[in-house]
């Protein structure tokens, strides 16, 4: 598929959707191509906030949630407001001045060693927000534009995946699993 991704990780983005106890694999795997610090896939509904994460920053994430940052994170509201169907970059719609002076980015994700990040944000039909999120060191410096190329290519796998996944839910998926597998067609989950 790419330099950054074997041919199967599409595949396996698929499982996840029927399979959600894969996607912290799939998150991680993709999280190492931006030299990453984790993978989040989170939906926010109604100013409620659920999600999964790659192993290596869970707990960053449950912090996040837990403490009130995701109330206040400005990323979802600018990368909503560019309605830009891609993944981006922090540095692609804030100054370096306005990254220095938000409490988010200065008071949680600088403290912990992040700030910056590569997303994509998908509008669902029942009125949910879907959003990928791969953190990176800020040491590191912004994602490079090739990672930003190669996620763009993974990018309507994820959002069918990630459609598929909220609509099924966990026992409807495991359900049509079964059932496909009991009719020997495993390939089409």
């Amino acid at each position: 598929m790419t330099d950054l991704f074997d041919d199967k990780l599409p595949d396996r983005i698929y499982e996840a959707a029927v399979v959600p106890e894969l996607w912290p694999d799939v998150l991680g795997e993709m999280s190492r191509a931006v030299d990453g610090a984790g993978g989040i896939l989170f939906t926010s509904y109604a100013e409620q906030v659920q999600g999964v994460t790659s192993e290596d920053i869970k707990s960053t994430f449950e912090e996040f949630l837990r403490d009130g940052w995701a109330a206040i994170n400005p990323r979802p509201l600018r990368l909503g407001a560019a309605n830009y169907a891609g993944f981006v970059r922090d540095s692609d719609f804030f100054t370096d001045e306005e990254l220095d002076n938000e409490p988010v980015y200065r008071d949680f994700y600088r403290k912990r060693g992040l700030g910056w990040a590569a997303g994509t944000m998908l509008d669902t039909p029942s009125g949910d927000s879907i959003i990928f999120s791969f953190e990176r060191a800020h040491a590191k410096g912004p994602v490079p534009l090739e990672v930003i190329r190669e996620f763009d290519k993974l990018r309507p796998h994820l959002a069918r995946s990630a459609l598929l996944s909220s609509r099924l839910g966990l026992e409807r998926a495991r359900s049509m699993a079964d059932a496909l597998s009991a009719l020997g067609l495993p390939g089409a989950v």
